[in-house]
């Protein structure tokens, strides 16, 4: 079936259409689990089968926790660790700046805390180090006397620093995520779910899962040595807070392990035991109940925001450290970081959007450029104006003869493979990441050739996409079906992200009846259905960065033109309340006006 909405394009130019559903299997499921039929059809929606859907709504890290030995190098890597801790050598974990990199770099801290032994975190510069392992960083940690380093979040694609480290003596394990040639670089280990001869389910884990698995390999191996005899065993259940944040800030897809990982570690990030944690819940007056949107909307962005135009290490220590003082002046300077990324990122976006609008809307993927843009914040700019344009972009700051870019993709195009080839085909200095987010350093003499080798690859992914300009919703509703306890049924369908879209609906002939504009360009709006004059119980809906769009035009205007609105339900919690919102992502007009 394609039952699209009277075949007209919308507001933002697409053509919605109602996924296709099994009949017989939503029934099925509907009887089994004794849910609601919408429920039962959001789920065979999803590609949920009869046999995982109970696992599916309560997934638990018993059901989908696998054996960390199953990973190329774990029991390699494990070995190595375990004999430094017994011998108490200096061990150094280097991260990368960025949530996942903090994250990781934080759980291992801490974890090894657990064990007993005191470990240094190294977070390079951004701006004057770059991004992960080089010889100068491995050479101070050397002159420190360093016997063992782990990268987290980095490491797969820095051979030149890693041959250096272990030509000088230093074991090196890489704990990573991102896709590898199939070159490695010559580490003791290198514990990697995408590298190119691993045969492991798992290529979806951030860094800090996978870093979360390393512990739980290293805890069994110590166990089997009797290390825990004087010494209490490390509870890992509790750090699962930190990859919770993690995994949700990096945007990995949110399927079987990830999602257990989220659901359990919102658990314990609302017990607020992690003074980092508990910092930015005094800071930010966040009493209610912590959720995604808080881990990535709220916290992310502020630990992110160190390591984008502030100390790249405030992250890492934020969520490792013991001390509350110290924790609440670490959340004090980030929040002040975050406000001066915000300013910054503006300022890159608007001079971005500019230059892209004038690019033809024949290329394949967006690349714009600019004079000393900030490194820090190009990677957020290249996200939104992905969501805006609908297209795969690269961001690139140029300084002197370099050329460093940050790259977000649309679904049907792959930059970690496309970077990864690129390197090896020269054009690049060095370069790596996954499928959606990538980033890459090159001359800016080569930029023209770069730029037709990802046009040439991305349009022949395009190629194989059909109806391109058509997007998916999951049902119609009406106005008076939302409610709180029809939410927070949706909600037990998450944590949404990649791999697990949020549910969108449909409300079909819906007025707005009042309206405001909030924040910088947010539009805040009460709809009803066309068939009720009330202007009592009325659904709030809001649109977010609506405000100068035509989406904010439709929305605003007062002649009560009745429109169908496609968007998603959540739950706003506000000092104690829950009311159910509708969150608006497009429009369609209709041929009828309420007058």
């Amino acid at each position: 079936m394609n039952n699209n909405i009277e075949a007209k394009a919308s507001v933002n130019g697409f053509l919605w259409n109602i996924h296709n559903t099994d009949e017989a299997l939503v029934e099925l499921l509907r009887k089994k689990l004794d849910i609601s039929e919408i429920i039962a059809r959001l789920l065979v929606v999803k590609g949920v089968s009869l046999e995982e859907a109970s696992g599916f709504l309560k997934p638990t890290l018993r059901e989908y926790m696998p054996d960390p030995f199953h990973l190329l190098d774990m029991e390699k890597a494990t070995d190595i660790i375990c004999a430094s801790v017994i011998a108490k050598e200096k061990i150094v974990i280097f991260g990368d700046y960025d949530v996942d990199g903090a994250t990781s770099s934080a759980l291992l801290k801490r974890f090894f805390t657990l064990l007993g032994v005191e470990t240094e975190v190294y977070i390079p510069d951004r701006i004057g180090e770059g991004y992960g392992p080089t010889i100068e960083s491995f050479t101070l940690l050397k002159e420190r006397g360093t016997d063992l380093i782990i990268t987290v979040d980095c490491g797969t694609s820095s051979f030149e620093a890693i041959e250096y480290g272990v030509n000088n003596g230093i074991k090196i394990i890489v704990i990573d995520h991102h896709l590898s040639g199939e070159v490695l670089p010559p580490a003791h280990a290198i514990v990697n779910p995408s590298r190119f001869d691993e045969t492991s389910e798992y290529t979806y884990l951030a860094a800090v899962g996978v870093a979360f698995l390393l512990s739980v390999a290293i805890t069994s191996v110590l166990r089997k040595n009797n290390y825990f005899l004087n010494i209490t065993e490390p509870d890992l259940i509790k750090l699962l807070d930190i990859v919770a944040i993690g995994t949700i800030c990096d945007v990995v897809p949110l399927k079987s392990l990830n999602r257990a990982f989220v659901i359990q570690g919102l658990k314990i990030l609302n017990k607020r035991q992690n003074p980092g944690v508990l910092a930015f819940c005094k800071l930010l007056n966040l009493d209610n109940e912590l959720g995604t949107y808080h881990l990535g909307y709220v916290i992310g962005p502020r630990i992110n925001a160190g390591g984008r135009v502030g100390e790249s290490f405030l992250g890492s220590k934020l969520l490792s450290t013991d001390n509350e003082e110290e924790a609440f002046e670490v959340v004090q300077k980030l929040d002040q970081y975050n406000q001066e990324r915000r300013a910054i990122e503006s300022n890159v976006y608007d001079q971005a959007l500019e230059q892209a609008n004038k690019l033809s809307p024949d290329d394949s993927f967006i690349l714009v450029s600019g004079e000393k843009w900030h490194p820090g914040v190009v990677g957020i700019v290249a996200g939104r104006l992905k969501e805006k344009l609908n297209k795969s972009v690269a961001v690139i700051s140029l300084e002197g003869d370099k050329a460093k870019a940050s790259c977000r993709a649309i679904n049907g195009n792959d930059f970690g493979t496309a970077i990864v080839k690129a390197k090896e085909e020269g054009l690049l200095l060095s370069g790596g990441g996954h499928k959606m987010a990538a980033g890459f350093t090159a001359l800016a003499k080569d930029l023209p050739a770069i730029k037709s080798f990802l046009h040439n690859r991305f349009s022949k992914e395009l190629a194989l996409i059909t109806n391109k300009g058509s997007r998916y919703f999951d049902a119609y509703l009406t106005t008076q079906s939302i409610n709180i306890e029809f939410a927070k049924q949706l909600e037990k369908l998450g944590p949404f992200g990649p791999s697990n879209h949020e549910p969108r609906f449909v409300l079909k002939n819906v007025y707005v009846a009042r309206f405001n504009i909030f924040g910088v360009n947010h539009v805040s709006c009460f709809i009803s259905c066309a068939e009720s004059k009330s202007l009592v119980n009325l659904l709030k809906a809001n649109a977010f960065r609506a405000a100068d769009s035509r989406l904010g035009e439709i929305l605003v205007e007062n002649k009560r033109k009745i429109i169908d609105l496609v968007g998603c339900i959540r739950i706003n919690r506000w000092k104690g309340r829950e009311t159910s919102e509708f969150i608006i992502d497009d429009a369609i007009m209709t041929s009828n006006n309420y007058n």
